[in-house]
């Protein structure tokens, strides 16, 4: 899951919005130096990365991909299913994505002073190019995938990922929506 999941299944308090992206940058037991509330919501988004790597779906969804990108496709799919949450959020989640995002980056910029360094730019850039919301469009989730892209060290297939949901988007859109009726973090 990326990061419009992991909001989508966290408790909506600052602390759990904060939790809810710390997820991706605390690493080891330094989840213990936080308050109970973020604690709490660190170890959500741990268990639902667990639960999603090895979720039957996912794992035959990761199939879909070429030998040359397989190694990608955990990263790959995190964005698609981010992209899919996004475009049908109505049918998820009362509020509209817009309010809902509002909320999360207001929790985010509350609770900034708890992030490490990296975190709170990676909250900036978020809150500046309204990353959830532009996962409902493939312009923006292109974007979002040239900038992770970006930021890995090595060659990979991320900026051409979006062309590949294109050619089979019906079959990744199936493969999220069976998912996401069938997990339970």
């Amino acid at each position: 899951m990326n990061f419009l999941a992991h909001f989508y299944f966290c408790h909506e308090t600052p602390e759990h919005i904060a939790g809810s992206l710390l997820g991706d940058f605390v690493k080891g037991n330094d989840w213990q130096n936080y308050s109970q509330n973020v604690q709490t919501a660190i170890l959500l988004h741990r268990r639902i990365d667990s639960l999603t790597d090895k979720h039957p779906i996912v794992l035959a969804s990761r199939q879909r991909f070429t030998p040359a990108t397989r190694r990608y496709a955990g990263i790959i799919l995190d964005m698609y299913f981010d992209h899919f949450l996004a475009c049908d959020w109505e049918h998820y989640h009362s509020d509209s994505l817009k309010i809902f995002s509002s909320r999360m980056y207001q929790g985010l910029q509350q609770q900034k002073h708890i992030m490490p360094e990296r975190a709170i730019q990676t909250v900036n850039h978020m809150h500046e190019h309204n990353w959830l919301e532009s996962y409902q469009t493939l312009d923006g989730l292109t974007r979002a995938m040239t900038g992770l892209s970006r930021r890995l060290k090595r060659a990979n297939p991320l900026m051409e990922s979006v062309s590949y949901l294109e050619a089979n988007y019906k079959d990744f859109k199936q493969d999220f929506t069976q998912f996401l009726l069938d997990f339970k973090p």
